[in-house]
């Protein structure tokens, strides 16, 4: 299984700011004119839009992300994808998985979408599977 050592830069940097919550470094790392599209950026940002444009309103919604997670995410890559200027990543926080696709232009983040769901407990698959 890969980790994130293996992914392509600037998203293994990413990854590795991620999970310091290292919000300086992350800064670096995304183009100016950025768009992150994440279904929690309007709760977290008090708003109803899933878009945070620019690295300024992104690191805000990390902020507050990082604000309400008791301890630094732990990122799993499970698999990832590269082709052209995208980088698509398969990854597990705890009981989440998730899947990102990040756009990268001029070695930087132009853009990142990500998709999020629970994994469900394995008692419970066992009992649909029956």
């Amino acid at each position: 299984m890969p980790a994130v050592q293996d992914l392509p830069s600037p998203v293994r940097e990413f990854y590795t700011a991620f999970q310091k919550g290292d919000l300086d470094t992350m800064r670096t790392l995304y183009a100016p004119e950025a768009v992150l599209r994440d279904p929690g950026v309007g709760f977290l940002l008090g708003h109803t839009d899933i878009l945070a444009s620019g690295v300024e309103n992104i690191l805000k919604y990390y902020y507050a992300a990082f604000s309400n997670m008791p301890e630094a995410p732990r990122v799993d890559v499970r698999r990832f994808w590269q082709t052209g200027d995208e980088v698509i990543v398969e990854h597990a926080e705890g009981m989440m998985t998730y899947l990102e696709i990040f756009t990268v232009t001029g070695g930087r983040i132009a853009g990142q979408q990500v998709f999020w769901g629970s994994i469900p407990p394995a008692p419970l698959l066992r009992s649909r599977a029956s």
